[in-house]
């Protein structure tokens, strides 16, 4: 309860900000009216003690002949101690092979780091980098799992093991119609494709014969070569986006049951967590072939209470589509860590415009906000602006 909370002078201020959307679409989108509050709480949710993020490779852990150089990754400590408390920790990575979702067999590598010193202070966070130099193309192709691990002193497991699925690609297999390569750069059919994109609404403006199609074909002509239908896309869709040499980003971002009314609804099958798989799996096996397809669309600015769901799904693109990248957007700047490992490539959306006190410096500000959060270890599609 924040009754008797003091909180002190020399933190930096706490801000509470109130997100309101209008639940009926179409209706007067700027909400008036006064909010009141009551039963505030404050809780303090602290870190797990480390989280790891795989650096290298960066692309749903595949290694190929050509790379990437070497097996990264970064190990994130969190520590809240007691006066006077300190002492050390190691990091223990080992490579292995995998069967599913866990090691076998003997390691085929071993990385400590450490013993690393806790100063005492009362919070204490670092940063480390665990690194396998060892060409990993010389692996050979099959499924191999990264497993990170935090011990004290005494040898005892300090948290949970952390584990990273890697990939050793067969060199005879062909490449994947789209893919993220090392440096983070979108590749279509092999070679650099730079996303500029426009959402559109629900796919009316993309159906041949319709009212607003003239829009598409409008966007066709300009400099413009991805959309985002805010909604599901046909066949239909994606045939007229093909037929027009434009990409599609193809959302199936309303597939959570739970969803509230402003983000959603979820489609009317989606009557529980169970029905999420397979109404999702219809629609990737039914689109993933579509040579207009750049990627999916999976989750907009759901809060980290869906990161179960969101990362159940992630798996899902992951196992059908083995040719197409996931890209999710998020608002809550400072939890964007939280969901990696849910996506291939991340967005936020600082939409300067209409906000007052934000010009273009904030867009600058909340990309790089967007890429430290990360670690700089995923592409950035910046959604830049919506307009009404």
């Amino acid at each position: 309860s924040l009754q008797n909370f003091i909180y002190p002078a020399s933190k930096p201020p706490l801000t509470v900000a109130v997100y309101v959307r209008p639940l009926v679409e179409g209706a007067n989108r700027t909400p008036t009216g006064v909010a009141y509050f009551g039963n505030l709480s404050l809780i303090h949710t602290p870190p797990p003690p480390m989280r790891t993020e795989l650096l290298s490779p960066l692309y749903r852990g595949r290694i190929a002949a050509s790379g990437p150089s070497s097996i990264a990754l970064r190990a994130h400590l969190h520590f809240e101690l007691e006066p006077g408390e300190g002492g050390t920790v190691t990091l223990v990575a080992t490579l292995s092979r995998r069967a599913g979702p866990a090691p076998v067999g003997a390691a085929l590598a071993t990385r400590r780091v450490g013993p690393i010193a806790l100063t005492g202070r009362s919070v204490e966070e670092l940063a480390v980098d665990i690194v396998f130099d060892e060409p990993p193309a010389s692996l050979a192709p099959g499924p191999y799992i990264v497993s990170v691990a935090l011990r004290d002193a005494q040898n005892r497991s300090v948290g949970a093991a952390q584990l990273h699925n890697l990939t050793r690609l067969d060199d005879a297999a062909a490449p994947s119609a789209v893919e993220i390569d090392e440096q983070q750069r979108t590749l279509v059919e092999g070679r650099p494709f730079f996303p500029v994109g426009w959402f559109f609404g629900a796919g009316e403006e993309m159906t041949p014969g319709g009212a607003d199609f003239w829009r598409f074909e409008l966007l066709s002509k300009s400099s413009f070569n991805t959309v985002m239908p805010y909604g599901e896309s046909s066949r239909v869709n994606l045939d007229a986006a093909a037929a027009l040499g434009m990409k599609v980003v193809s959302s199936l971002k309303q597939v959570y049951f739970g969803m509230s009314a402003a983000h959603g609804p979820a489609p009317a099958p989606i009557t529980s967590i169970a029905a999420e798989a397979p109404y999702l799996r219809e629609r990737i096996l039914a689109a993933r072939n579509h040579s207009a397809l750049l990627g999916w669309y999976i989750n907009d600015e759901l809060d980290q209470s869906f990161l179960p769901q969101i990362r159940t799904h992630y798996q899902l693109f992951v196992e059908l589509d083995p040719d197409h990248p996931t890209w999710q957007v998020l608002c809550e700047v400072g939890a964007f860590f939280d969901y990696l490992g849910t996506f291939d490539v991340i967005g936020s959306d600082p939409y300067p415009i209409g906000r007052v006190g934000r010009g273009a410096w904030g867009v600058e500000d909340e990309m790089n906000q967007t890429v430290t959060e990360t670690d700089a270890s995923r592409p950035v599609w910046e959604v830049l602006q919506a307009v009404k």
